[in-house]
């Protein structure tokens, strides 16, 4: 019985910092949190992701820029995610070999060294509109080293958009 609580305890430790929101019925609560999220951040975010087109994300990211917040965008080269970015300083855009890496999946958003989120698709307003998917953030030590880890796996298989810095 002792056993029992403690596990029950530790999972509710665990899931305490979780936050998952289930795609497309919570996708307005879903959104909300994460521009805020993002607009809360002080020092970086990284994303990972095929796609994004989001009109509330891309808001969130303007307001990142505005306060020179470092952005790491890491994509697939042949679907120029990030492009429109990369006028921005502050911004890295990093590109995958598409024929070296499989195809993702899922996003990933890093937000500061607080908050990590993972959606099963892209960030993709029609998609995340129109297909049964999960977005999940968390404030786990466990779920930012998770998120580092793929981070560190992909960047050895990415190059940078722009050679030169400027």
């Amino acid at each position: 019985m002792k056993t029992l609580l403690l596990v029950t305890l530790f999972t509710a430790v665990l899931t305490a910092k979780n936050l998952s929101y289930l795609l497309p019925h919570q996708h307005d609560s879903a959104l909300s949190h994460l521009s805020s999220a993002l607009q809360n951040a002080h020092s970086s975010v990284t994303i990972i992701s095929t796609k994004i087109d989001s009109y509330e994300l891309k808001k969130a990211f303007l307001s990142l820029l505005k306060r020179q917040i470092p952005i790491q965008i890491i994509s697939y080269s042949h679907h120029h995610l990030g492009v429109e970015w990369v006028q921005y300083a502050n911004v890295s855009l990093r590109l995958l070999d598409a024929d070296r890496v499989m195809p993702l999946t899922f996003s990933l958003i890093m937000i500061d060294d607080d908050m990590t989120c993972k959606i099963s698709t892209a960030l993709d307003t029609a998609l995340m509109t129109s297909t049964f998917s999960l977005m999940e953030c968390s404030h786990t030590k466990y779920a930012r080293e998770d998120a580092n880890n793929i981070r560190d796996m992909l960047l050895p298989y990415s190059t940078p958009y722009l050679k030169e810095t400027f």
